[in-house]
């Protein structure tokens, strides 16, 4: 994949993934934020929608019992869906995989290893939301003496800028993830050549995806993930050789 290609894919995916990222709790919350709408969307904008559909899919299962309990702060998963989208896209762009049952077929084999991939960066997301979040408390406090002192306009200002603080840290978070990891993914696959695994084998790799994102709360679960990631990786070469 042209390293333009991924630059401007990387740069598309975090705008839109800090915007979607809106309705988690900034903003509208009409559930757009959850990865079976994320994902289609983000791969929709990327020429690929069949593949982020199947992502969101995936992505959905995975995540769906990672719910805000008390004041733990679930793993962002709106970013890391358009994270792992854009890493698919990206890789299976460089080995010239199509749309269609065949580019799915292919896109089983490359998504779990995506996820593993991406799931370290899921922990630079939960901070980014968490100091959103403390930064937003305080506008809370402007926005509380407005409203004693009947100023509505400054109301409405607070509760802007409030959005516009989550817009910005969910954005810099996915570029500052999606631009390496993206170049990096159709770096290695272009040219790579996909043999066609079986679906014990895209499963096997897909549990392991699922176990690490249950784990994610864990303190030491990034280094997992990244061993986890290179033995697939090295896994999946072998076998394309």
């Amino acid at each position: 994949m042209p390293v333009n290609a991924a630059l401007t894919g990387a740069i598309l995916v975090s705008v839109a993934g800090g915007v979607l990222s809106l309705d988690r709790t900034a903003a509208f919350q009409v559930m757009v934020s959850r990865p079976l709408v994320t994902a289609p969307v983000i791969g929709y904008l990327l020429g690929h929608p069949l593949w982020g559909l199947l992502a969101g899919a995936v992505l959905e299962i995975l995540l769906i019992g990672d719910l805000p309990v008390g004041r733990y702060v679930p793993v962002h998963e709106t970013s890391l869906s358009a994270l792992v989208t854009g890493l698919v896209v990206a890789a299976l762009e460089g080995t010239g995989a199509s749309e269609g049952y065949a580019g799915l077929k292919s896109e089983m084999t490359v998504l779990p290893l995506a996820i593993l991939i991406a799931l370290p960066a899921g922990r630079v997301f939960q901070k980014a939301d968490i100091m959103a979040r403390k930064m937003n408390a305080r506008l809370f406090d402007t926005a509380s003496v407005s409203v004693d002192g009947g100023g509505g306009a400054a109301l409405i200002r607070n509760n802007l800028k409030g959005a516009v603080l989550f817009l910005i840290a969910n954005t810099v978070a996915l570029l500052l993830t999606a631009v390496p990891l993206m170049l990096g993914a159709g770096y290695f696959f272009t040219g790579f050549e996909l043999k066609p695994f079986t679906a014990a084998f895209a499963g096997l790799l897909l549990v392991g995806a699922g176990a690490a994102a249950w784990s994610i709360t864990t303190g030491r679960s990034a280094y997992v993930f990244g061993a986890s990631a290179a033995a697939g990786g090295a896994l999946l070469t072998w076998l394309a050789l």
